[in-house]
Order: C-alpha cells, then sequence, then structure tokens
C-alpha cells in the first residue's frame, strides 16, 4: 500500500541516492515483500554496432506500444537506410524504445528477429539474475509506466527517458523459483481473460450485426475503368481522382446524412469561439490531459492525466462537457470519450476531433463509432 511522506524535509542516506532527483523517493515509496534492487543490477546494457552496407539485406524492428510486442518493420538493403551506424539485436533480448517507453513501447526480441537492426533510439539489454518474462511483466505494471512517465523528458509527442535515471530505478526482486511462478500465474489468467475476451468480441461482432441488417446498412466498392465516367453532382463530396475512381457506397433503408448534419459545433465551443488553448503561457494551471495514450481503444474509456499547463508544448483543445473527442491519428484504433465531466480543465492533443453532436442520440452515435 502506497503512502505520501508530506513533510517539508525529508533526510536520507548518501549510499541510498543513485541521483539527486524527488522523483526517485516517489517510485520507493511503496511497501514490498521483496528486497528492492536497481535496474542495472538485473540489465546489461548491449551494443554491438554494425555498419550498413548497400548491397545487403537487413531485417528492421518496431516495437508496438502498450507491451503488445516487438515485430518487423520492413526488410531493406543497406543503400535505402539513412542511418548507417545501427545495433545488432538477438533474440531474447529486452529491447526498449526510448521515444515512445513511457507508452509501453518495449518486449522480446523473437527469434525470427535474430540479427535484426536498430537505432541508437532502441536499448538493448540482456537479463541477468531475473527471468526475462518476469522483468516485462513489472515493466509492464501500472506503477512502472506511471514512473516512467514522470521521467520523461521532451516534447509531448517525443519525450525520451533518460537511460541513466532508468536504471538507477528500482524494482521488487523475488527469488527466481518464486519468479517463475508469478509468471506462471500470470500467464494461466490472461489465457481465462482471452477466453472470456472471445466470447465477449462475438457477442459484439453478433449485436453489430443486428444492428445493421435493422439498418439495412450496406457497403458496396465500386471502381472506375472507364475514360469517362458520370456521377451525380449530389452524390460527390471530394473532387480528386482517387476518390471518384474508388468509392464505397453506403446505403441503407433509412435516410442517409452527412457527419456535418449531425455535429453541431466542431472545435468551437456553443457560442463559436475557438477550443484551441495554448496552454504553455498558462503554467500554473493544472489541466486534465487527454493524449491518446490516455484513451483505451474501441472503449471510450480514459485514463485521468493531470499535468502543469507550462508541461505541455504542443497545441491542445479544450474538451467542454457534452462533447466528444476521436482521434484522428491511426483511427483503425478507434478512440473516442465523451465528457460527461463538469471539470472545466480537460484538454486534449490536437491529435483528436472535438465535437458536440445535434439531431442525434450521443449513445447511439458513439455505438456507430465503435462499429
Amino acid at each position: 500500500m502506497a503512502s505520501t511522506d508530506t513533510s517539508l524535509l525529508q533526510i536520507s542516506r548518501f549510499s541510498d541516492l543513485a541521483e539527486w532527483s524527488a522523483h526517485e523517493a516517489v517510485f520507493e515509496d511503496v511497501e514490498n515483500r521483496f528486497p528492492l534492487v536497481l535496474l542495472s543490477k538485473v540489465l546489461k546494457r548491449m551494443k554491438e554496432p554494425v555498419k550498413i552496407e548497400d548491397g545487403t539485406l537487413y531485417k528492421r524492428i518496431t516495437v508496438r506500444l502498450y507491451g503488445q510486442g516487438v515485430v518487423q518493420r520492413d526488410e531493406l538493403l543497406g543503400r535505402e537506410i539513412g542511418t548507417k551506424r545501427q545495433f545488432i539485436a538477438h533474440a531474447g533480448q529486452l529491447i526498449i524504445s526510448r521515444i515512445d517507453a513511457r507508452n509501453g513501447a518495449f518486449g522480446i526480441v523473437p527469434k525470427e528477429l535474430e540479427g535484426a537492426i536498430v537505432t541508437n533510439d532502441f536499448w538493448l539489454f540482456e537479463v541477468q539474475n531475473a527471468l526475462t518474462e518476469y522483468l516485462w511483466l513489472v515493466l509492464s505494471s501500472e506503477l512502472f509506466q506511471k514512473y516512467w512517465q514522470t521521467q520523461s523528458s521532451g516534447t509531448t509527442n517525443r519525450q525520451r527517458v533518460s537511460e541513466r535515471s532508468f536504471l538507477n530505478s528500482k524494482i521488487a526482486l523475488p527469488t527466481i523459483q518464486e519468479q517463475k511462478k508469478l509468471v506462471e500465474e500470470y500467464n494461466k489468467a490472461m489465457k481465462e481473460a482471452e477466453k472470456k475476451d472471445d466470447n465477449a468480441d462475438a457477442l459484439l461482432l453478433y449485436l453489430n450485426r443486428q444492428i445493421t441488417d435493422i439498418l439495412g446498412v450496406s457497403y458496396n466498392s465500386t471502381t472506375m475503368n472507364k475514360i469517362l465516367s458520370q456521377i451525380d453532382f449530389s452524390h460527390l463530396s471530394r473532387w480528386d481522382p482517387f476518390f471518384l475512381s474508388n468509392r464505397v457506397v453506403v446505403k441503407s433503408s433509412f435516410p442517409m446524412v452527412t457527419l456535418s448534419r449531425v455535429i453541431k459545433n466542431f472545435l468551437v465551443d456553443s457560442t463559436g469561439k475557438s477550443l484551441r488553448r495554448n496552454t504553455k503561457d498558462e503554467k500554473e494551471t493544472t489541466y486534465q490531459y487527454i493524449g491518446m495514450e490516455n484513451i483505451e481503444k474501441n472503449t471510450g474509456n480514459r485514463t485521468p492525466k493531470e499535468v502543469y499547463g507550462c508541461k505541455i508544448l504542443s497545441q491542445t483543445l479544450l474538451v467542454p462537457k457534452g462533447y466528444v473527442i476521436y482521434g484522428k491519428l491511426r483511427p483503425y484504433l478507434n478512440k473516442y470519450w465523451e465528457n460527461t465531466t463538469d471539470d472545466k480543465n480537460i484538454i486534449c492533443s490536437s491529435e483528436f476531433f472535438v465535437f458536440d453532436t445535434t439531431g442525434i442520440e450521443r449513445e447511439y452515435f458513439l455505438t456507430r463509432a465503435n462499429m
């Protein structure tokens, strides 16, 4: 159970200090059943440089956010790779993206990516005195994710974690046998959860099909191969040739309307004033900030994050009560959220559309967005 020492003056032993940082004390302020050890005691940084040769074919790695795994980004000839100094990754190594570490961009290099290359923006570690799977569980925990976010520096979308700060942070380290037991229990629980998720996904798919059938909705792709084709002006929303030659026609037994018909205020408040905010000028104001990483995909759930205005360097948008936000970056993630609170200081990054709706039940609108 966490506790917070609110005294104005605290005393720490010099031998216990890894850095002159208040953040270190925050992370250690947790009761643990097991000894706390520095990550530098269980991780050994590996740097095996390779000079990129023009005629050699290289596999490149990408690390997905939120602990979703390590996969092949692409496979290129050396002449197509701009950064000539890179590093070789080996199967079983822990890999971390220092740019997206705060968003859970880490994992274990799989066998099929043995010998792949990464830039210096990725850290590679050999794990010692611990199970790699156990370490992955610790680093993916909510507590450690919050800690990483406090340690990140840089602009909102390009924040990096310091290697020194990372290695000087502490984790609970049980015996190897206890680590193995924890990993087995976790994997068992995950398999049970996946079964429930599969059942829930099947039910959601069934319900969506039911709604689609009730609405009489159909989707038909059309491709025009003729030199000259005719389209009704009332059916046009874009003029470019690609759109006109490759269109998806949506039909329904109910009247079809454009989103502009059901959006009352788009990027403006009810008085017509822009929702854009330059929060860095409001240094002492505390905001509830929403970035893409703070919204779960497909669920409409938000992870709260409080920040001072001076810490937000990028453009933001105010989210008034009753407004909906929808992520325009990687829209296939389907990240949306509705503000039903009375908090007047909720803002989001410019990676979202912010709008109100009219002429349609908001619950119905969000149901359609989630299909």
